[in-house]
């Protein structure tokens, strides 16, 4: 499937990935490494050899697996849950090599609350954080709102955040 995205041309393939459990990884880290980890190095060298970036999405707490999904290949990690691994920790995956973040502000521990300050100050943290000139972040905003019951405007308050504190890379034309 990657050589077919590759020849119609595409810039990136996901990977819809749900690992973690609210407290751990589903599988012991151990056998992670033994059977899947070789699985995504390939099918990452692959998609990088075919010029196509990898992004993967996982819900849950698969902090034990991080690293070596950076050093398999991951450019790009989706989580809805940032809140689960803690800002800072996933700040602190930086030292590993080159990953991007691509998140709402949590859907879980902060989102549903609505406190307007809470959501803004995360949003915020997020931008200060998490973007960096090697990798980046991407800001989030989850798409389903009546499945996990959140009013559209608790969203706002965090995209409104992430567009007034962002940052923009310019491109060299």
């Amino acid at each position: 499937m990657i050589r077919n995205y590759a020849e119609a041309g595409v810039d990136a393939v996901m990977f819809p990935e749900d690992w973690g459990t609210q407290k751990r990884l589903m599988i012991r880290p151990d056998l992670w490494m033994e059977e899947f980890f070789p699985r995504f190095e390939r099918l990452c060298r692959l998609a990088h050899t075919l010029g196509i970036r990898v992004f993967m999405h996982s819900c849950g707490k698969i902090g034990s697996i991080i690293p070596p999904l950076i050093d398999a290949g991951i450019d790009l990690l989706q989580f809805d849950q940032p809140e689960i691994h803690g800002i800072d920790t996933l700040a602190g995956y930086r030292k590993f090599g080159k990953i991007t973040f691509w998140c709402p502000v949590d859907i879980q521990k902060v989102l549903p609350l609505g406190n307007e300050g809470r959501i803004r100050l995360k949003a915020r943290e997020m931008i200060e954080k998490l973007w960096k000139p090697r990798g980046g972040f991407i800001a989030g905003h989850y798409e389903d709102n009546d499945s996990i019951g959140l009013d559209p405007r608790w969203q706002e308050f965090a995209c409104d955040e992430f567009v007034r504190c962002g940052v923009r890379e310019r491109s060299v034309a």
